[in-house]
């Protein structure tokens, strides 16, 4: 069960870079949230490394998670086999590659970057960062970019094997949360959605009925976290010591001791580890069948190629050829070649000879002068370096 994780990752690359679709729902976790709600300070947290770039995110981010006791690196799908340790570098790249696909402006592209980070201090997670939801359109935007970000993020969240990750703000309350608003409308009964309530150490009154699921009930829960926000980012707060200030936030507020061991985000990530190996399990069937489905077409595609490939095939191509390449030059010596008249590149070598044939007939004498252009036409063609050519080719065949 512990390779579960990075087994469906693996299929995904895989179909990725083959350039084919997997026409089959694998269990991933969709984070989604407003601009301002946490979402990346969330993901940061996570992976315990600063490494998003502080742009909005206009592209999918497959965020592909495993614990391992090598030095912590990041590897691109589009860059294979090549481990990158320095994360601002990755910063740098996931910048990079969102003007690729998304472009200069402020356009939003539903085809992902895919990042796999390897990290002792992670558990095994598949996560894919959405970009942010936005309510209203600024000039410097296109005319539809609201609903750009509403379908991109549908896009992901509507697969019935996605668990979906909302971040709404809790000095706000989850009444203004455009994240569960989005999660409902695919997600109606709450079943697969788990609701991150941030901001929880800024919130002048906390809401406990929010954080005990008693205000918009979920069956997954909701989990309250304290990230970085933008001026610990500026002062230089590290990841490490807002985890730390996490922790003691949480034991210094006595109304959060009824949630001893369910809060923060190390708590969070190892409830989404349990349940994305859950639901692992049981797409394993259907994943095996699709996979012998495609092996099986695989094969019969291989089966129907194989004779394009046999040592029979490829003489016959070479045959043909031989003769296609004989005949032109026949063609072409008698002069009937649609190229005998004028072109850019001047009359054919047969229409030349035969010219020539002509001017110099009357010239010839009588001895030759009852030979018709036919019988000359028919020496050219019979002349030795033909001949040689086509008797060779005859006995091959």
């Amino acid at each position: 069960m512990e390779d579960f994780v990075p087994f469906i990752s693996n299929i995904r690359e895989v179909f990725a870079r083959c350039g084919k679709e997997l026409e089959f729902d694998l269990p991933q976790i969709a984070l989604v949230g407003g601009k301002g709600t946490g979402k990346s300070s969330l993901l940061e947290s996570l992976v315990g490394k600063d490494f998003l770039p502080r742009i909005a995110t206009r592209t999918p981010l497959v965020l592909n998670l495993r614990k391992s006791d090598c030095r912590e690196h990041g590897i691109f799908l589009h860059r294979p086999g090549e481990k990158i340790h320095d994360f601002s570098r990755i910063r740098e790249e996931i910048a990079n590659q969102t003007v690729i696909r998304a472009g200069a402006g402020r356009n939003i592209s539903s085809i992902p970057i895919t990042l796999t980070i390897f990290s002792p201090e992670v558990a095994d997670l598949n996560l894919i960062d959405l970009p942010g939801i936005v309510r209203v359109r600024l000039d410097c935007q296109p005319h539809n970019f609201v609903e750009q970000t509403k379908s991109t993020i549908l896009e992901y969240i509507s697969k019935e094997e996605t668990i979906i990750l909302t971040a709404s703000d809790g000095s706000e309350g989850l009444a203004m949360s455009q994240a569960l608003e989005l999660a409902m409308m695919v997600d109606t009964t709450g079943a697969r959605t788990i609701g991150v309530i941030t901001k929880l150490d800024i919130a002048q009154d906390i809401a406990m009925a929010e954080l005990d699921n008693n205000v918009v009930p979920l069956k997954l829960g909701h989990v309250g976290v304290v990230l970085r926000s933008e001026a610990d980012i500026e002062t230089g707060v590290t990841i490490e010591m807002t985890r730390e200030k996490e922790q003691l936030f949480f034991e210094e507020r006595r109304e959060f001791d009824h949630l001893a061991g369910k809060r923060g985000t190390r708590y969070l990530s190892s409830v989404m580890d349990k349940l994305l190996k859950t639901k692992i399990i049981p797409s394993l069937t259907g994943l095996k069948a699709e996979l012998v489905r495609g092996a099986k077409e695989a094969t019969c595609r291989i089966e129907e190629l194989a004779p394009l490939c046999s040592a029979s095939h490829q003489r016959r191509k070479i045959y043909k050829l031989i003769d296609d390449i004989r005949n032109a030059i026949i063609v072409d010596l008698t002069g009937n070649s649609s190229t005998r008249f004028p072109t850019s590149t001047g009359y054919s070598s047969g229409f030349k000879i035969a010219k020539t044939v002509a001017y110099f007939k009357d010239k010839l004498g009588s001895e030759i002068s009852d030979i018709s252009e036919e019988t000359i036409g028919y020496v050219i063609v019979n002349s030795a370096g033909v001949n040689f050519l086509q008797y060779n080719l005859n006995s091959a065949l």
